[in-house]
């Protein structure tokens, strides 16, 4: 009986894999998705490693609560197997300012990316879609920081730098409407999922 149903499941899946390729109708794609661990917050980590060795201890940041990235991408198939990408994102992290192990303010950085990218689908049925990419940009870093006891709000930006996503497996699962989830390495996260909408 084990045997039985296995075969069965095996032969559904098969299947479903074997079902009609995406309609060629479908040459545009919404998405909208939340990442995690981008490359944002590993600068961001660098870079008070790096304030705090070169202070000799005495300034740290404390409490540091990473928001994650948000992302809304357009995306355009020219063929059934490549998309072209356009992909705006915010990314932030905020905390505690600490001098002497004492808090003295807090802070907030804002990260903002533009990104172009390319994805090739090597997966492309009615259901599932697997594919790869990669995306180049730049990104805008705004740091806010308030001292304890006082209304004011010091300002600065960093000057722009270059970004850049690497998609080692992303799996889109639906129709018109469905969820996906991709993981590699960049400005959107080594997980990154969501929901898009084929057109």
């Amino acid at each position: 009986m084990k045997k039985i149903v296995l075969t069965l499941l095996l032969a559904i899946a098969f299947t479903s894999l074997k079902g009609q390729t995406v309609p060629s109708a479908y040459h545009n794609e919404l998405a909208g998705s939340y990442g995690i661990m981008t490359t944002n917050q590993v600068f961001n980590v660098l870079k008070d490693i790096a304030s705090v060795f070169f202070t000799f201890g005495n300034y740290n940041k404390d409490n540091t609560d990473y928001t994650g990235g948000w992302f809304l991408a357009y995306k355009y198939a020219p063929s059934d197997n490549i998309l072209l990408s356009f992909t705006g994102g915010i990314d932030g992290a905020k905390g505690d300012l600490v001098e002497n192990d004492i808090k003295y303010g807090e802070f907030k950085t804002t990260y903002t990316s533009a990104i172009i990218g390319f994805d090739y689908r090597y997966l492309n049925k009615d259901l599932v879609q697997l594919y790869s990419g990669i995306g180049a940009g730049v990104t805008l870093c705004k740091n806010s920081g308030t001292q304890s006891g006082s209304g004011d709000t010091d300002v600065s930006w960093d000057d722009p730098y270059l970004n850049f996503q690497l998609n080692l497996l992303g799996v889109r699962v639906g129709k018109a409407l469905a969820g996906f989830a991709e993981f590699g390495f960049g400005y959107k996260g080594m997980i990154n999922a969501g929901v898009s909408y084929q057109f």
